[in-house]
């Protein structure tokens, strides 16, 4: 679980690509998840609401005109730029991102106290191979925003993936955390910092909604290891 949370999800990506287990369009865009029969008929050329419950958090993100998103997994929110085809060979392309809840149990011994829950997390996470997949990661970095515990890290994987990933530590529902993964193949990788204000701009994690100042905090230049 954790290698498919914190490095780049080529599996979810792989799984995506498959015309048979997506969601059309308009099935992905569930304005109200607690009652799918309430369906959105949305202006393709509009940003779209997504709402999810995970691990007892509510999520709340846009997704952009032309993106698909993943709403199949309990613990994962995903959107997707292009998810490529099977059928014609093309790969998934452009950025993605994913939102979890992790289990922090199996990352963190239990009973331990820190600082920062967020940048511990992220800090025992990039030491363990098998959490990172082999990816080349920066050490975590805090991320000071609204006196929160948050953190972040870029990684470059062994398949070409650029990314960043951030750890927000959720008060209200103690002791979870919610880690948001925006990536994309190198060939993409420029388009990620450029989409992070349309992506986390009003993005809702529980009883936070990110904002300007959220973006302004994290690192520019994305330099990627």
């Amino acid at each position: 679980m954790l290698k498919f949370v914190f490095v780049a999800l080529l599996v979810m990506l792989a799984a995506c690509s498959q015309a048979d287990t997506l969601p059309s369009p308009a099935d992905s865009v569930i304005i109200n998840v607690d009652n799918p029969s309430i369906r959105s008929q949305p202006d393709e050329n509009m940003p779209r609401l997504i709402e999810q419950e995970l691990e007892r958090v509510r999520v709340a993100v846009w997704l952009p005109p032309g993106w698909q998103a993943d709403a199949s997994d309990a613990r994962a929110l995903t959107l997707v730029e292009s998810m490529g085809s099977l059928d014609t060979d093309e790969p998934a392309s452009g950025v993605r991102l994913s939102l979890f809840v992790p289990d922090l149990d199996t990352i963190l011994p239990a009973g331990n106290t820190h600082d920062n829950i967020a940048h511990a997390a992220l800090s025992a996470v990039v030491v363990s191979r098998e959490q990172v997949g082999g990816a080349t990661t920066s050490a975590p970095q805090v991320l000071a925003w609204q006196g929160c515990d948050a953190a972040y890290y870029l990684f470059s994987s062994d398949t070409g993936e650029h990314g960043i990933v951030i750890a927000l530590a959720l008060p209200e529902a103690s002791p979870l955390l919610a880690v948001i993964n925006v990536s994309a193949p190198a060939s993409d990788a420029a388009s990620i910092e450029a989409m992070l204000p349309t992506l986390l701009g009003e993005l809702s994690i529980g009883n936070y909604m990110l904002d300007e100042t959220f973006i302004a905090a994290l690192p520019s230049p994305l330099v990627f290891p």
